[in-house]
C-alpha cells in the first residue's frame, strides 16, 4: 500500500525507521547501511522530510543527524497509516505467529508521542522466553511491553476490567494488528 502511495523506496524506508524510533537520531552514512540504499537517495529523502518539517536536524560531531518532529501536525494521520503498513511489524506479527498466536499488538506512548504505562500492548499465547527472543530480534526490546496471553484478557474484557476496556478503546492508540475483533 505505502508504495502505492509513495513512488520513493527509500523514503518509504526512511518514514518507517523513523516512526518505528521516535526518539532515535540518526546520520545519513548510518542510514544507507541501516536502510541498505544508496547515499544520494537517502541525502535527497531525508531533505526532502526535512523541508516539510518531518524531521528536524543538527549538526553534533562534524555530522549531520535526523530525528523525527514530534511537533509537527502534518504527519498525523500518515503515522498509524505507515505504521499499520509497516514490513517490520508485519514479520515480527508473523514470528509471533510462528512461536505461538498474537491476537492483538497494539501500540501507545511513544509511537503515539504521550505518557502512557506501556508502548506496545500485545495479547497472545507465545511462552515468555520465545516473546523475549523476538521483540530482541526485531528490536522492540526497548520499548515499554505489556504482554497478557489471551485467557487473561478475555477474563479481564469479561469482567469489564476499566483499565483493560480504555486501553482498547482508546482512540489514539494505534491498533496494528487484531485477531480478537469478538472481544472488540
Amino acid at each position: 500500500m505505502l508504495k502505492e502511495l509513495f513512488t520513493s523506496q527509500a523514503r518509504i524506508k526512511l518514514l518507517e525507521l523513523f516512526i518505528l524510533n521516535p526518539n532515535k537520531e540518526f546520520y545519513v552514512r548510518e542510514l544507507t547501511r541501516i536502510l541498505d540504499e544508496q547515499i544520494n537517495s537517502i541525502r535527497r529523502e531525508l531533505e526532502n522530510l526535512s523541508k516539510i518539517q518531518f524531521l528536524k536536524n543538527k549538526l553534533k560531531q562534524r555530522k549531520k543527524y535526523y530525528k523525527l518532529n514530534h511537533n509537527t501536525e502534518k504527519f498525523k494521520d500518515l503515522k498509524p497509516l505507515i505504521l499499520k503498513n509497516s514490513d517490520h511489524l508485519k514479520r515480527f506479527i508473523k514470528a509471533c505467529n510462528k512461536q505461538g498466536s498474537l491476537d492483538l499488538l497494539l501500540l501507545s506512548g511513544v509511537f503515539i508521542n504521550q505518557e502512557s504505562p506501556f508502548d506496545i500492548y500485545l495479547v497472545g499465547e507465545i511462552r515468555q522466553t520465545e516473546l523475549t527472543d523476538i521483540l530482541k530480534k526485531f528490536k522492540l526490546s526497548e520499548y515499554k511491553i505489556h504482554f497478557v496471553n489471551t485467557a487473561d484478557f478475555a477474563e479481564l474484557w469479561g469482567e469489564k476490567d476499566i483499565q483493560t476496556i480504555s486501553i482498547i478503546q482508546a482512540e489514539q492508540n494505534i491498533k496494528i494488528y487484531s485477531n480478537i475483533d469478538q472481544f472488540l
